[in-house]
């Protein structure tokens, strides 16, 4: 009775008599404009948001402009801008490799407002570093610091046989790029060449991991290593983590992406068989709730097959996930020797 009372107090149990207002009299298009603000905001409120992905086409093979001007490219890394920038709902890194030319493979960056068709943020502005005094650079991974604002591009400057650096790219504004060494890896003296590191802020929103994958031998049994960074600029190389993929037999991870969906992490592994060259590679997908261990579907996400765009091999993929739809954007190179990046779309919830 209390919660009565205090409802009631101090209110009259009978409505007042009503006060007579003058009617308020609006013109024909006072109360057009006035009817379309209401339709506007049911609309609004009613129907769900766009899917920025909804517009991707299932499958194809994608016309990725180049700074060599050949249009081949590999290793591509793509994130969902949200908001988006400047109409631009994507961000690709990624670098030319015409013809398996090392030497041109070097950190790029592109634009799209509708996933498929990419451009220069700025014309000219790739490739982003030049190439080595030696050797070459290689695999890009992007990811944004919501945090601080600011885009993180990282990737390997290989010069064999002395050392392997993951260089870390920063910007505000996916223009103007500042250049430092993330973490170093001394061949003389024992580290091993890796390949393909992949980075992704973790569910706390503050700390970093990164995942690469580590080429311990020439038999090709190959590793996937972990490293955990509180602020995502530093590195403690003696606090590398081994990864469990449980990969089905006698695949090996070969170069590979993380992505998060939810509270799990989703790996994009491109792997081979040990003691094998470059073809046959198989796209496969794996879940994580920890980083560490993994589950990994049975069945490749993309196989290489020459009926799937002259496929003789697959290789290093990423993905986007919104909605329940993953994205891939895949690289493959055909039986001509040209390295082509391509988008395929699929349902998350009849993968894993």
């Amino acid at each position: 009775m209390s919660g009565i009372r205090n409802i009631f107090a101090g209110r009259r149990l009978y409505p007042e008599k009503p006060t007579m207002r003058a009617p308020v009299h609006l013109t024909p298009v006072t109360a057009i404009c006035l009817v379309l603000l209401v339709l506007s905001a049911c609309k609004s409120k009613n129907e769900p948001e766009t899917n920025p992905l909804a517009g991707i086409p299932n499958e194809m093979l994608l016309n990725i402009p180049t700074y060599d001007g050949s249009g081949q490219g590999v290793h591509p890394d793509v994130l969902l801008l949200d908001p988006p920038v400047n109409g631009n709902h994507f961000m690709m890194a990624f670098t030319p490799y015409p013809y398996y030319n090392a030497r041109i493979e070097n950190p790029s960056i592109l634009l799209s407002q509708n996933g498929v068709d990419f451009v220069e943020p700025v014309a000219g502005i790739n490739p982003l570093v030049p190439a080595p005094a030696y050797d070459h650079n290689d695999d890009p991974d992007l990811l944004f610091d919501p945090q601080h604002q600011k885009y993180y591009l990282h990737y390997l400057k290989t010069m064999r046989p002395d050392s392997q650096n993951i260089q870390l790219l920063q910007s505000s504004d996916g223009v103007h790029w500042s250049e430092t060494t993330s973490i170093h890896f001394d061949l003389k003296n024992g580290d091993p060449l890796i390949v393909s590191p992949a980075f992704v802020q973790q569910f706390d929103g503050l700390s970093y991991r990164t995942w690469y994958v580590s080429l311990t031998d020439a038999s090709g049994i190959y590793n996937v290593k972990s490293i955990y960074s509180a602020d995502g600029l530093t590195w403690d190389k003696t606090r590398i983590e081994q990864v469990n993929l449980n990969l089905p037999a006698p695949l090996v991870p070969w170069h590979l992406d993380v992505i998060k969906n939810g509270l799990q992490y989703i790996m994009l592994a491109c792997c081979r068989t040990p003691q094998t060259n470059s073809q046959n590679e198989k796209l496969m997908i794996g879940v994580s709730s920890d980083g560490l261990n993994w589950h990994f579907r049975t069945t490749p996400l993309i196989d290489s097959d020459p009926n799937f765009h002259n496929c003789e091999s697959i290789y290093r993929s990423c993905g986007i996930i919104s909605n329940n739809t993953l994205v891939v954007y895949y690289s493959l190179d055909d039986f001509n020797n040209e390295w082509r990046i391509g988008v395929k779309k699929f349902a998350m919830d009849t993968l894993l």
